[in-house]
């Protein structure tokens, strides 16, 4: 019987060409930003100052820009919880808040959702498959080039218990500036706690701090009052369903 052998330099070779290479992203080009000269688009419409309201999310000042996008499909999560809802109550939001520069004017398509948050209690990461809130498309859009802050209204407020993430998928390329120079970039503060921000794509999935960014990218919410369980037959939950 013939035996035959199998060069281990041509065996990682094979192993090389037969598994799937992943898309890999560039490192994050980041530059310093005036945060007095970002600019504000939408209207809030469901903040509130009562009891159980906070902001969720990586709230600004912005401060630096950072070029790392490159849709299809690339996904940005940030870490949500609300301190002065502990469960089993439950924390809900309407108002999205995503910062942005644009090089150049163009509408930049994008989806926000809800999912769950898995992991160690100490660094919780995206359950990509827990969607507690499902995609809702938007645009996006400038009319000149600049830093903006775009408020934009989830057309069903969202609900979590606990801890959750807020994503914001950059669903595909703008048409009008999809090359490296004028494609949007992420505005970040300047804390870069980890296990807070996170990016799914093509290239894995990668805790942003790892990766050297200057801080989490301003993607946040204002939640509004929480909302507290109750039992199906009772006052409250009448008063909860129709107030």
């Amino acid at each position: 019987m013939r035996h035959h052998v199998v060069c281990p330099a041509l065996l990682g070779l094979m192993l090389v060409w037969s598994t799937p290479a992943r898309a890999a992203k560039p490192a994050p080009e980041i530059h310093p930003i005036d945060p007095s000269q970002v600019r504000t688009i939408g209207v809030e419409t469901r903040r509130t100052t009562g009891a159980g309201s906070c902001t969720i999310g990586a709230q600004g000042p912005p401060v630096f820009a950072v070029n790392y996008l490159l849709p299809p499909n690339d996904s940005y999560y940030t870490l949500l919880r609300c301190e002065q809802c502990p469960p089993p109550d439950s924390t809900s939001f309407a108002d999205v808040h995503v910062a942005m520069r644009f090089p150049s004017p163009c509408a930049q398509p994008i989806e926000i959702s809800v999912v769950g948050a898995a992991g160690d209690t100490s660094c919780r990461e995206p359950d990509t498959l827990a969607i507690l809130s499902a995609p809702e498309p938007f645009a996006l859009s400038a009319a000149s080039a600049g830093d903006y802050d775009f408020v934009l209204h989830l057309s069903h407020p969202a609900l979590f218990a606990g801890e959750a993430f807020l994503r914001v998928n950059f669903t595909v390329a703008a048409e009008a500036c999809s090359s490296l120079a004028e494609r949007p970039q992420l505005l970040t503060n300047s804390d870069c706690a980890p296990c807070r921000s996170w990016n799914v794509s093509a290239a894995g999935k990668q805790d942003l701090c790892a990766v050297l960014f200057p801080g989490q990218p301003v993607m946040y919410a204002i939640a509004s009052t929480c909302l507290v369980p109750v039992r199906a037959r009772s006052w409250g939950a009448v008063k909860l369903r129709y107030r």
